[in-house]
């Protein structure tokens, strides 16, 4: 029977709901009126209702987006099915939608927030039909019971899936006493993850969650980064499986916190190529190696190849280098230093940006040319599957990385940098009239205050030289 009213539960302001009637819009053609069965309370519905967190839908409007019930008016294949309604429901005709970007599309609706005055705690509720899903054999659980896959069962479902848990994976799930943590555990474990560890604060749900998937929980309140790191390792060398690679990490907290302990336990154990060793070159180098990878160099300058030698890195060709690589950073400031010929040799899954100043280090065009498909799987991140099936990840399309995808230079470098550039343009009006016109290295007393003044800054102290250690440097006399 198809209603004439919605009864709902209205946000009516932050804070206030009143229950009341509204009339059943007119369904256009590529609409459903679902009954509701059951809508799941999300920490977003209360975010909205008691914190004061906006929604697009301005108030008055009905709360609610984790929602199961059965079509009574819509499209006649979907009229008397039970069904999930999605959290989050794409236009599917936008060029975003096309690409197979759906989740990122810019007109997507969302039940209790942006679909307009409707919401799951009510009645019925008119929605797209185009993504509803219908409900298969529940095997006698509870239609209501189902709600809950509409958002906090599905984001760590497909979460899972991206990260590709296979059986005996070991895995960390930092907010795994909270609504979409505590699924992220039990759908790790049922994906056959060998090792789960629990991360949380609240200590009575956390140990609730060592009956259902976790295989070991830490509390990580008062405790530092290193002593978190510290219990990871202690538990894994008490199973006998590694303790410091090999973990996949699903951070389910959103908190700065939970990312910032997320990236600390992340190890890399990878080969990292590094197409270039100049002065960034070797800062990435450095780095990799720092967090336990291995790094290879490619450099066509003899000089800085024998300087990564010297620096205990590998130095190889390109194509050598291409076979052997599972991240490749291209730091050069050339021309497609990464070229057809050595994508093509890549494994699969090789995640591939530029570090370089310009987009032209990588030549996409080729790229292009050896793949049979194209998509963007996430912001940043484009796949291009090969004829032979492997998959090479561009990020950043090609552009200077760490201003594509990242937040750019820190402002602890930069400081450095204007400074130099401003003791510089000093410099030029002080001299210019007696400077011939050529290109001129910055003068090394500009750089030597500038790292007095910054080290300063950091109360960081240098050793200052003694007279007699003055004389012996400035002296031709002393010495053998």
């Amino acid at each position: 029977m198809v209603p004439t009213q919605i009864q709902t539960w209205q946000m009516t302001e932050p804070g206030k709901l009143a229950r009341i009637s509204i009339p059943v819009p007119a369904l256009t053609s590529d609409e459903a009126l679902v009954e509701i069965t059951g809508c799941g309370v999300c920490h977003t519905d209360i975010s909205y209702l008691y914190m004061g967190v906006p929604t697009e839908q301005k108030p008055p409007l009905t709360l609610g987006h984790e929602i199961s019930g059965v079509v009574v008016a819509g499209p006649a294949r979907l009229v008397g099915k039970e069904v999930l309604v999605p959290a989050v429901m794409p236009c599917n005709n936008c060029d975003i939608c096309r690409s197979g970007r759906s989740n990122r599309c810019l007109g997507q609706k969302m039940p209790g927030n942006s679909l307009g005055i409707y919401g799951g705690f009510a009645s019925h509720i008119p929605v797209p039909a185009a993504d509803l899903c219908v409900v298969g054999d529940r095997k006698g659980m509870p239609l209501a019971w189902a709600s809950v896959i509409a958002d906090a069962v599905t984001t760590p479902y497909q979460a899972a899936l991206r990260a590709r848990i296979q059986a005996g994976d070991r895995v960390i799930v930092i907010g795994a006493a909270g609504g979409v943590g505590s699924f992220m555990t039990q759908i790790a474990k049922a994906m056959g993850a060998g090792t789960v560890i629990g991360i949380d604060i609240n200590e009575q749900k956390l140990k609730l969650m060592e009956q259902y998937g976790a295989d070991f929980t830490i509390n990580p309140k008062g405790k530092s980064v290193k002593e978190m790191r510290e219990a990871v390792k202690a538990y894994a060398k008490e199973r006998r499986i590694p303790g410091n690679w090999g973990w996949k990490i699903f951070e389910v907290t959103g908190t700065k916190a939970g990312q910032e302990l997320a990236l600390a336990l992340l190890a890399f154990v990878g080969t990292l190529v590094v197409v270039g060793y100049g002065w960034c070159g070797r800062g990435v180098a450095m780095r990799a190696q720092g967090l336990g990878g291995n790094v290879i160099v490619v450099e066509t300058d003899p000089l800085r190849a024998l300087e990564a030698v010297m620096d205990g890195y590998q130095v190889m060709r390109m194509r050598e280098a291409a076979r052997a690589g599972e991240i490749f950073v291209t730091v050069t400031g050339n021309l497609h230093v990464i070229r057809g010929e050595h994508f093509a040799a890549m494994r699969d899954g090789a995640i591939v940006c530029n570090a370089g100043h310009f987009n032209v280090e990588l030549d996409l065009e080729a790229l292009a040319k050896l793949a049979r498909k194209r998509r963007a799987i996430r912001e940043f991140v484009e796949e291009f599957t090969l004829r032979s099936g492997r998959r090479i990840y561009v990020l950043g399309e090609g552009r200077l990385i760490n201003l594509a995808a990242a937040e750019g230079h820190p402002a602890a470098v930069m400081d450095m940098s204007f400074a130099n550039q401003a003791l510089a343009c000093e410099y030029a009006v002080k001299h210019g009239r007696t400077l011939e016109r050529k290109v001129y290295r910055v003068p090394l007393e500009i750089d030597r205050e500038i790292a007095r003044l910054k080290l300063r800054s950091m109360g960081v102290a240098v050793e200052p030289l003694t007279k007699e250690q003055r004389e012996y440097l400035d002296s031709w006399e002393m010495g053998t």
